[in-house]
């Protein structure tokens, strides 16, 4: 019984290695995945936390009409402002996907 255990154990790095070579792709995946989830529960116990204090919601609600409100007011409105808009959002478009042959 205890030569079994040697054995096993010795070929144990042998054994995790080939494992480890074998499904390297499915284990970084997973490996992902879980740091992923516990990133956005980090997060979002931190914007909890965040809300609690008493002047940071109602602040942050403000700066967001605020810019909501600029957005609408630069963009929006205007028939010019739109197609400049437009044009934006196609050449970003066109940067991250490649350019159309």
């Amino acid at each position: 019984m205890k030569e079994e255990i040697l054995a096993f154990l010795s070929q144990l790095p042998e054994n995790l290695g080939g494992f480890f070579k074998e499904y390297k792709r499915p284990l970084t995946t997973v490996g992902l995945l879980i740091a992923l989830l516990i990133t956005f529960k980090i997060l979002t116990g931190l914007v909890e936390i965040i809300n609690e204090i008493p002047l940071i919601k109602p602040t942050f609600e403000t700066v967001g009409l605020g810019y909501s409100a600029w957005f609408i007011y630069r963009y929006l409105l205007k028939a010019e402002t739109r197609k400049e808009l437009s044009a934006d959002f196609n050449t970003l478009k066109e940067e991250i996907l490649g350019k159309k042959s």
